[in-house]
């Protein structure tokens, strides 16, 4: 049952009509940073935060991503997962005049994972803020 569960949300985060598609202020509704929030929050109940611009400026910095215009990093934490699952987005005007985030792929993937401490590391945690 999860397994059906599971296929089936797939398929409603991830499909649309294609003449959506084409419309899409991401190409694709898939790459809709909002619709894989969604999912991480349903499928492994997770808490997510996002970092603050001190702390993508770091985080940017640290991958030298600088060039893919990242403006939102979100950490996602599940006690179902033993990593954290980062998630890059840019901004991309929507047809209402509203920025949505699209997802940015990063080395073939859509989503990061790390460890804790890889990224207190990475952001040095010592700034409370980030």
């Amino acid at each position: 049952m999860k397994k059906l569960w599971l296929a089936l949300m797939l398929v409603v985060l991830f499909s649309s009509p294609i003449h959506a598609q084409d419309n899409h202020p991401c190409g694709n509704p898939g790459l809709d940073f909002q619709r894989l929030t969604t999912f991480f929050l349903v499928k492994f109940h997770a808490d997510y935060r996002d970092l603050n611009k001190d702390g993508v400026i770091k985080w940017v910095a640290h991958h030298s991503f600088g060039d893919r215009g990242i403006t939102i990093v979100r950490l996602f934490q599940s006690r179902l997962q033993s990593k954290v699952a980062v998630l890059h987005g840019r901004p991309m005007p929507g047809e209402d005049g509203i920025d949505k985030f699209c997802i940015v792929k990063i080395n073939a993937s859509y989503i990061l994972t790390y460890k804790m401490k890889v990224i207190e590391e990475i952001l040095n945690f010592q700034d409370k803020e980030i």
